[in-house]
């Protein structure tokens, strides 16, 4: 069972921009 790299490095980027929009959406009502 062997995973691309590509197809990690996909999953790392969405987990990424998953935790970002998850902390932006945490500050940004403390900010305004």
């Amino acid at each position: 069972m062997k995973i691309s790299v590509r197809v990690l490095v996909t999953v790392y980027l969405l987990v990424l921009v998953g935790l970002a929009a998850m902390l932006a959406g945490l500050i940004s009502p403390a900010l305004s």
